[in-house]
């Protein structure tokens, strides 16, 4: 395991979260709750929609007691527009006894658990009302290249279709509408909470951003293999650095399949990243060969995390 960036997040959540028939099944709930989150900030509805579904996905023992530690200090000045009992007016969810009904949506999210929620979709929750996380929400899901570039630039995005009437029917990525809001915040809670993971993960970006134009790759992108593995790879925020250059290399071969040709390839895009450091160099050159060490390991994820720093390449 690599000294710098040692965790690599899986994201262990199911990809559909809620089957057909409750999204068939509350259609007018939904018809109501998309009235009253009209007059919402577009961070506000995120947190409306996500905190509506999951509890609404368990009525009666949604509710997973008060949290040891908050995410944050002071909420004073991001105050929800609703409350949870504004938020639960006319539905079957239950509000317990020992919580305050009138306690907004920001609050609650920070002082207490849903079950069965990830805390990293909680902390994602509060940390986009507080501006720690730079989210984009989006209606329209982006594309792999739309996304890498959003990357580039520190930012994640949050993507959010509130067309319910397609949720019973439609997948998005292969989730459930809910599902797939909560895979964005897993995802930017991954990128953002430990700086050098995103750090890492920014310089392979960037490293990428570099080759988008070049004839090889647009050639490569053609075949449908190659496309949805490198689509993959770009928009993949749980993996090493390191671990995702060596996946491109495997892609470029596994596609190619002659290794002298794949060098070759891969030799011109190691020319194109023009870094001045001739042992970093070296090191991206021989990924994925007998002659790759510990030492080119570490300098790799060295300046993966170097060029994440950088305003640019």
């Amino acid at each position: 395991m690599l000294s710098i960036i040692q965790k690599k997040h899986k994201d262990r959540y199911r990809t559909q979260f809620c089957d057909e028939e409750f999204y068939k099944t509350h259609q007018e709930l939904f018809k109501m709750w998309k009235t009253k989150f009209e007059r919402l900030s577009n961070v506000e509805k995120v947190q409306a929609w996500v905190i509506g579904l999951s509890c609404l996905r368990r009525p009666k023992t949604w509710f997973g007691g008060k949290r040891q530690e908050f995410f944050l200090t002071d909420t004073s000045l991001l105050q929800h527009s609703l409350s949870l009992a504004e938020l639960f007016e006319n539905t079957p969810v239950l509000i317990p006894p020992k919580l305050n009904p009138h306690i907004n949506l920001t609050d609650f999210i920070n002082e207490y658990r849903i079950n069965a929620f990830p805390q990293a979709c909680s902390r994602s929750l509060c940390y986009i009302m507080s501006g720690r996380y730079p989210l984009i929400i989006s209606h329209n899901t982006p594309t792999p290249v739309e996304l890498l570039n959003i990357q580039i630039s520190g930012k994640r995005i949050i993507t959010i279709n509130e067309n319910f009437e397609s949720w019973p029917h439609t997948l998005f990525s292969e989730r459930d509408f809910l599902g797939f809001v909560m895979h964005d915040l897993i995802h930017a809670d991954h990128f953002f909470f430990e700086p050098e993971h995103r750090d890492g993960q920014l310089g392979f970006l960037k490293l990428v951003g570099n080759l988008l134009n070049d004839e090889n790759l647009q050639m490569l992108l053609k075949s449908d293999a190659f496309k949805n593995g490198f689509e993959y790879i770009i928009s993949d925020m749980n993996s090493h650095p390191l671990h995702l250059l060596q996946t491109l290399k495997a892609l470029l071969k596994q596609e190619l399949k002659d290794e002298q040709l794949t060098d070759i390839y891969w030799q011109s895009w190691v020319r194109k990243t023009n870094l001045q450091n001739e042992s970093e160099t070296n090191s991206l050159r021989v990924i994925n060969t007998m002659s790759f060490k510990h030492e080119d390991a570490l300098l790799v994820e060295l300046l993966c995390i170097r060029l994440g720093q950088q305003n640019l390449v």
